[in-house]
């Protein structure tokens, strides 16, 4: 059986003042759940958006 994982799949738009689109890019992270319980979920998902969060700031970092 597959191990249990948290998942989070962003997009994220970067616009400019006129509202011209100047970069666009989907985010998804994973982290592993240690068990079936709500807080080791809670966790994951936790973890999963921390490192999805970060790379969402290097990126507009990057592009702007």
């Amino acid at each position: 059986a597959p191990e249990p994982k948290a998942t989070i799949a962003l997009s994220a738009k970067l616009v400019d003042g006129s509202g011209h689109l100047k970069a666009a890019r989907i985010f998804e992270q994973s982290a592993p759940i240690a068990g079936l319980t709500v807080p080791a979920a809670a966790v994951a998902f936790g973890q999963a958006f921390g490192a999805l969060a970060q790379g969402i700031v290097t990126w507009t970092a990057s592009a702007q």
